[in-house]
């Protein structure tokens, strides 16, 4: 049997993170997946691949094994003994790959789906897990407001989330052969309104935990699904570590003589913010205690707010005689201009 470099397979390096390992698998299996590509044998085929590959490197001892087969392979070294041990029937086994396994009850699953899972953690030692097995958790990208980041909401999400198959009662096989229904993945999408809670304070990155919401589990709990928090950007505010930053505008008679001015927040309501005289354009102020909440402990951070001052226009005649008188005061008076 041919021996599968699963590196190749995922298109990284031997020396690739656990973070890289995992992107990239979830990339290509969106880019793979047999709903996707109805009709389409070769990227099922794929599609398997990447999961077989991704379950031999997704856990750390896992991959750890794999690493010392695949240097065995690569140096000549046979390891058919410790695989034959191991497998538990004493009989020479080539670790030259998997090709001889059923690779069909592994399904779009992945992971948790049976099939190679179980000969993988046979072979390297576990050995199949009887009773309940939890499924696997799901990750799902949204895309919250600014204003629902900074004050926290409560969101209502219509997703596509995997349940039981109906056809086959989540075991992938069916009168002897793959479900048809599930193509052996042992779940069948299914629509799902849920309404979840935003905290304030999430950032680009948070993770928000839907308990039970994720892959169903083969005769166990479900697993939980996750809500990978994206931030929209806001045209009037810029996030600093937990500090707003903002520009207000502000009439020249009020920087001049100084004067109390609203400062916008992002939840929609605006905070009082005294200028003092001769307030110069561009000049910064900062409002303790008004900047991005934080999710667990602590205070929040600062609101800045930069001054921008506007300049008058469609002056009146009189409003013209003033600034004229003003400029003549400022020429004839050194200490002043």
């Amino acid at each position: 049997m041919e021996f599968k470099d699963y590196y190749k397979v995922l298109g990284v390096k031997p020396q690739a993170s656990t973070k890289e390992i995992k992107d990239t698998y979830r990339r290509l299996a969106r880019k793979y997946h047999p709903d996707v590509n109805p009709g389409d044998a070769g990227a099922e085929e794929r599609f398997k691949s990447i999961n077989e590959a991704y379950e031999a490197l997704r856990d750390k001892k896992k991959r750890a094994r794999y690493d010392q087969a695949r240097a065995a392979h690569r140096s000549g070294r046979a390891w058919q003994s410790q695989v034959g041990d191991a497998v538990g029937n004493g009989v020479p086994f080539d670790f030259g790959g998997f090709g001889g396994i059923d690779f069909d009850s592994l399904g779009r699953g992945g992971a948790r789906s049976g099939g190679f899972s179980d000969f993988f953690e046979t072979l390297f030692g576990r050995g199949p897990q009887a009773g309940p097995q939890p499924g696997r958790h799901l990750e799902q990208d949204i895309e919250v407001s600014f204003a629902e980041a900074y004050a926290g909401t409560m969101r209502t999400f219509d997703l596509q989330v995997p349940g039981p198959c109906p056809a086959c009662g989540s075991s992938g096989r069916a009168e002897g052969t793959i479900c048809a229904l599930c193509r052996g993945s042992g779940s069948h999408a299914r629509h799902r309104r849920l309404e979840v809670k935003i905290p304030a304070g999430v950032r680009d990155g948070s993770r928000i935990r839907v308990a039970g919401e994720g892959h169903p589990g083969r005769n166990g709990e479900r697993g939980d699904l996750f809500l990978v928090v994206k931030i929209a950007a806001d045209s009037r505010f810029e996030l600093k570590g937990d500090d707003l930053h903002v520009d207000v505008k502000i009439d020249l008679v009020d920087a001049v003589l100084g004067a109390e001015i609203p400062v916008p927040t992002p939840a929609g309501k605006s905070v009082v913010m005294r200028i003092p005289p001769e307030t110069q354009n561009g000049q910064v102020f900062r409002l303790a205690g008004q900047g991005m909440p934080r999710l667990k402990h602590g205070d929040p951070g600062a609101l800045f707010a930069r001054v921008q001052v506007r300049l008058p226009k469609g002056l009146t005649d009189r409003e013209k005689e003033l600034f004229s008188e003003l400029a003549k005061l400022r020429k004839e008076d050194p200490v002043t201009a």
